[in-house]
């Protein structure tokens, strides 16, 4: 019998192992273990996480204003008078926009120096009558917020990379307005008169930052201011104001 040539034997062996390996790759391909044309599955992309950033800003807020306004009345018209004392509350909506700059130092302490325009709708009017055996008399206070502005420092910490925690020392001012009228219905007698000023206070208070949206973040915050006096034919009026308000704030990219 004639033997197989050596060169037969060598063409099998390798038509053998080549036929291994394409049934071992089609299997892997079958079962999800490569790519359908042959190329490597790309890891999807991690999503960039929310970062607070610092530089310049500017927003917008809603807010709240929530005044204790002290009433001291000393009116006389004609022959009787009216002197008392009492405290009335005064409160409404408004809203404003501010900008400012902010940086952090060693990464987690923050400063920035911010200002701001708002207006409010906080106001309260009363009226006081007084009978006696000579003449019936009325009084009328009318106390109404207009218009406000300041600039504070926001000193900070930061709570983690999207969130910061801070308080506002500053100087605020309000354009406050105080009525006041009296009549003697009896015997005709009447006084009136108003004044609109604006008044400063010393305004502080405390608030949180967090990021919702890359360059976006919200703000909510409380602060607390007391305005020196007014008055107006007699009445001065004292003002306290706690405002609460909750802004959106739209941060510069560097």
């Amino acid at each position: 019998m004639q033997q197989p040539k050596l060169s037969s034997i060598c063409l099998a062996v390798i038509t053998s192992a080549l036929l291994l390996t394409s049934t071992a790759g089609f299997a892997a391909n079958y079962k999800g273990e490569a790519n359908y044309k042959g190329e490597a599955m790309a890891p999807a992309p991690c999503p960039q996480p929310l970062m607070l950033r610092d530089g310049l800003y500017v927003g917008a807020n809603a807010l709240y204003d929530s005044y204790r306004v002290r009433e001291t009345r000393g009116l006389v018209v004609g022959a009787v008078g009216s002197t008392a004392s009492n405290v009335v509350g005064a409160n409404g909506w408004g809203g404003g926009i501010f900008g400012g700059y902010g940086m952090y130092f060693n990464n987690m302490w923050y400063l920035a120096g911010e200002v701001f325009i708002d207006g409010s709708s906080a106001g309260q009017a009363t009226s006081v009558g007084r009978t006696t055996a000579a003449s019936t008399f009325n009084t009328n206070n009318n106390f109404k917020v207009m218009m406000g502005w300041g600039v504070s420092a926001l000193p900070g910490y930061k709570v983690n990379d999207s969130t910061l925690g801070y308080i506002r020392l500053g100087y605020a001012g309000a354009r406050l307005r105080g009525q006041a009228s009296a009549v003697d219905t009896t015997a005709g007698y009447s006084l009136s008169g108003s004044t609109s000023q604006w008044k400063s206070a010393f305004e502080y208070g405390v608030g949180m930052e967090t990021a919702v949206y890359p360059d976006l973040s919200v703000r909510g915050e409380f602060d607390h201011a007391g305005y020196s006096s007014l008055t107006a034919v007699n009445t001065k009026y004292s003002a306290t104001d706690n405002q609460y308000n909750l802004g959106l704030v739209y941060h510069f990219a560097l």
